[in-house]
């Protein structure tokens, strides 16, 4: 099943956001969202970089630690590019949790479109 995480907007830049701050409301971070694959796509209004990681990642932490992906902003907010990032574990039906996953901008208000893959 497909489903819409919705958008997930970081509020405070430097403040990672769980990718499944939508999921349900209340869905405590120690919850498994088990998934068989994650999409994350930048926002058109995007005005900065949009940034993926593990739990506890750091944008500009030295060496990237726990970074997975970087989203740069769209050229245009009409036409794009709009750059994504997916994940996905094919020989391990729901191998991914999406609480695991993190969203942090270099602009307050920048993020990202989640969409996951379900059984």
């Amino acid at each position: 099943m497909i489903k819409s995480l919705g958008r997930v907007l970081v509020a405070a830049a430097g403040t990672p956001v769980a990718a499944t701050s939508n999921f349900t409301a209340g869905t405590p971070e120690t919850v498994r969202v088990p998934t068989q694959s994650i999409m994350f796509q930048a926002l058109p209004a995007n005005a900065g970089v949009v940034y993926i990681g593990l739990k506890g990642f750091t944008k500009s932490g030295v060496g990237l630690t726990g970074e997975l992906a970087i989203l740069p902003k769209p050229v245009s907010a009409s036409t794009g590019p709009f750059t994504s990032a997916s994940f996905s574990i094919p020989l391990a039906p729901a191998g991914l949790n999406a609480n695991d996953l993190y969203v942090d901008a270099d602009t307050n208000g920048d993020g990202v479109l989640v969409t996951v893959v379900t059984q």
